[in-house]
Order: structure tokens, then C-alpha cells, then sequence
């Protein structure tokens, strides 16, 4: 699901790690292009900045991230 606010559009993420646990954010697309690149880099720790708030995220305990594709709304446009 997309969601555009005075930040532009956020997108849904869910981040699942290590143990099972999930954290599902909205994030604006910069954000969402530094969580991959930190990712890549297999950085330790990374500052993600989501709708709610500030989350500090262990890369290092990531299983997986899983990007909306925003193809599954419901209503008119």
C-alpha cells in the first residue's frame, strides 16, 4: 500500500529476523533505498526512518524484507 503524505509517497515494508519476529513500517522510497544499500553493504546496524518513528535495525539479524507492490488495492484509480 502506498500512502503519500507532506514526505511524498511511503510504502509498506515488513522486516522479518532471526526467531520469527516481524516489524512492518511505512517508509518513504529514500529510506527504503538506504535499508537496501545498507543491506548490501552488510552494515551492523541501521537508523530506519518510518512513519511512526525512528527504529534502530540489527542488518545482521534480518531474514528478510518484504516490499508492498502496492498491486492489491481495493476502490477507483
Amino acid at each position: 500500500m502506498t500512502t503519500t503524505t507532506t514526505r511524498g509517497a511511503l510504502r509498506r515494508i515488513a522486516l522479518g529476523f532471526d526467531g520469527g519476529q516481524v516489524l512492518s513500517a511505512r517508509v518513504a522510497g529514500e529510506e527504503l533505498t538506504a535499508l537496501r544499500a545498507a543491506i548490501d553493504e552488510q552494515a551492523t546496524w541501521h537508523e530506519l526512518r518510518a512513519e511512526d518513528g525512528v527504529v534502530l535495525v540489527s542488518i545482521g539479524r534480518l531474514g528478510y524484507l518484504l516490499v508492498d507492490d502496492d498491486d492489491g488495492h481495493i476502490g477507483f484509480g
